[in-house]
C-alpha cells in the first residue's frame, strides 16, 4: 500500500477518535458500551448481572474501556475507588 495515501486518509480522523474506535474490539466491549449508553451510568454488579459475566470477565472489558479512555470510573468518594460496590462506570 501506499503510506502517503494512507496517511493522507488518516490525517481525515482525528487520533482520538481511531484510537477510541481500536478500543471497540469485542462484542462485549460494544455491548457494555451501548449498556452505558442507554443507562448513563452502571454499577460494576449492574453490568456483571445485566449480562451474566463472571467478576473476571467484566473487570477485563471495563478496565479495557477505562484505558481506552471510553469509560470513566467514579466513586461518591475518594475511599471508595476500589470498592466496586460503591463505585460506577460511565461514558
Amino acid at each position: 500500500m501506499d503510506q502517503k495515501m494512507i496517511e493522507d486518509h488518516l490525517c481525515k480522523i482525528p487520533v482520538q477518535i481511531r484510537e477510541v474506535v481500536q478500543s471497540l474490539d469485542t462484542d462485549e466491549k460494544w455491548a457494555v458500551y451501548i449498556a452505558l449508553l442507554e443507562n448513563e451510568r452502571m454499577s460494576f454488579s449492574a453490568l456483571r448481572d445485566l449480562f451474566e459475566m463472571n467478576p473476571s470477565q467484566i473487570t477485563r472489558i471495563l478496565k479495557a474501556l477505562v484505558l481506552g479512555g471510553i469509560v470513566v470510573k467514579r466513586a461518591k468518594s475518594l475511599g471508595d475507588v476500589d470498592d466496586s460496590a460503591r463505585s460506577y462506570y460511565e461514558l
